[in-house]
């Protein structure tokens, strides 16, 4: 979560960092992992003290898309 948002800053800052690092940390903005959903599940069960199937009508546990949250 915070280096991802530390290269997403330092990514758009062209006036301040070489270009090459420039373009590597240029994945950050839209390439992100996703977790899986077993850990999803775990995190909304502590957060929440419910079961997913608890809290949503549905939900897909496969992807469609992720990102990061600062």
């Amino acid at each position: 979560g915070f280096w991802v948002k530390v290269g997403q800053y330092l990514s758009s800052r062209a006036d301040v960092m070489p270009k090459p690092w420039i373009e590597e940390l240029q994945v950050l903005q839209d390439t992100m992992p996703f977790e899986k959903f077993d850990y999803v599940e775990e995190m909304v069960r502590l957060e929440f003290g419910k079961e997913v199937d608890d809290l949503f009508s549905s939900i897909e546990p496969t992807p469609i898309a992720s990102t990061s949250i600062a």
